[in-house]
């Protein structure tokens, strides 16, 4: 996927172990490695929720209101935190590509929308 592919998420290297290899951080999903960005994962009620906490957040940042708010797809990137990269439904044949912060539990588990966006389609990336 190299240096970001579009998902708004920057990062400037990879953690590598002595060999070159990455690693994954205490705690993360075998699949998640420190500052790498996943493939697509499947939605789960966990994911939904934290996109619904942060409605009203995206609802202000673009300046409208949305019926419908289901997330498709979802990536994440492991940092000093998680950043979850969302494909949301927004209504009839509209979507949403929404960036969310969470800080880690001993910094209170914190979330806060970094990037919305609407107007996008289901095929486009994110």
């Amino acid at each position: 996927m190299g240096g970001g592919g579009g998902s708004g998420f920057r990062f400037s290297s990879r953690a590598t172990g002595r060999h070159g290899s990455a690693t994954a951080t205490e705690g993360a999903e075998a699949t998640d490695v420190p500052r790498g960005i996943s493939e697509q994962k499947p939605v789960t009620p966990e994911i939904q929720s934290i996109a619904n906490a942060v409605k009203i957040d995206v609802e202000k940042q673009l300046k409208r209101t949305f019926d419908v708010f289901v997330v498709v797809a979802y990536r994440t990137q492991v940092v000093a935190g998680t950043n979850y990269s969302f494909k949301i439904h927004g209504g009839k044949d509209e979507y949403l590509h929404v960036n969310v912060y969470e800080k880690l539990p001993h910094e209170g588990s914190v979330r806060s929308v970094t990037s919305a966006t609407d107007g996008h389609s289901l095929d486009d990336a994110f």
